[in-house]
């Protein structure tokens, strides 16, 4: 077992040692058994159910997950290693079926991203509301609407439209 040293700082800050072991446990079984993680991080109870359910409610605790996704990361980073060596390998045999697909994932990452396009239309033609309004303010600023649409949104627009002139009203509320 690490000396509290070794630890991150989420580790570190867990109350007990024994909740310590008990995320290790779990990062060292493989599997997702948490009673099993439980008993071997110390923890006992009076029956099968009573250690299930103090294993669940433990695993589930904020500082547990916290943990948990320190350590992992850390494991993460110490196979960074391997990883590099395992593409690597992979890229250094062209007839490997995977090749093409770790090239172009180093080269995402090294920053030659492939291009990607999208055409994005708003169309206004069906909004009256909308072409009234523009016709309005274009006509109060005196700006053409050819000049400022062009020729086939400025078409659109000086077709006949509903009045959204604001109606001031007497009536108070």
């Amino acid at each position: 077992m690490k000396t509290e040293g070794e630890y991150g700082p989420k580790m570190r800050a867990l109350p007990t040692p024994r909740m310590q072991r008990f995320v290790l446990a779990l990062l060292e079984q493989g599997k997702r058994n948490q009673t099993a993680a439980y008993i071997a991080a110390g923890y006992a109870g009076k029956s099968r159910n009573a250690l299930h359910a103090n294993a669940c409610l433990l695993a589930h605790d904020t500082r547990i997950q916290e943990a948990l996704q320190e350590e992992a990361g850390r494991r993460t980073k110490d196979l960074l290693p391997l990883a590099l060596h395992t593409i690597e390998a992979i890229v250094a045999d062209p007839q490997h079926k995977d090749a093409a697909k770790v090239a172009l994932s180093i080269m995402d990452r090294a920053g030659l991203h492939s291009m990607t396009e999208q055409k994005v239309t708003v169309g206004l033609a069906n909004d009256t509301e909308m072409m009234a309004r523009i016709r309005l303010l274009a006509e109060r600023n005196g700006i053409p609407l050819v000049q400022l649409l062009g020729d086939r949104m400025a078409k659109a627009v000086e077709a006949p439209m509903i009045d959204v002139t604001p109606v001031e009203d007497d009536e108070e509320y």
